[in-house]
């Protein structure tokens, strides 16, 4: 469990996650986004797993999809998205440009 929104990508290989009375699978090309503060475990017995995780901050007036638990496909503009943000440096604030950036992903998950 943590205090920020995390979109989880299977790029490869299959997943299970666990939520509360909940098992997914998460297969390659799909993605799961997981509300913040909701307690998730996940593993695999893939040999070639790949994932990518992108966290987001919770806000006040986040819709009431993102405070629920799913797993969607990804379409190929999201993945080149969510592929392009390695990158990013992964300290210090973002720009405007990266906000903006991130706020598409996050509207294509839950599209």
């Amino acid at each position: 469990m943590h205090p920020k929104h995390q979109l989880l990508y299977a790029e490869e290989g299959v997943l299970h996650l666990l939520s509360g009375k909940h098992q997914l699978i998460l297969p390659a090309g799909h993605g799961a986004w997981i509300p913040a503060h909701r307690t998730h475990k996940i593993h695999s017995n893939s040999p070639d797993l790949y994932l990518r995780n992108i966290y987001f901050n919770e806000r006040k007036k986040d819709e009431e999809i993102l405070r629920q638990f799913h797993i969607f496909p990804v379409s190929i503009l999201a993945r080149e998205m969510i592929v392009y943000t390695q990158n990013w440096s992964t300290e210090g604030e973002t720009g405007e440009i990266e906000r903006s950036f991130l706020e598409t992903i996050r509207l294509l998950a839950v599209d």
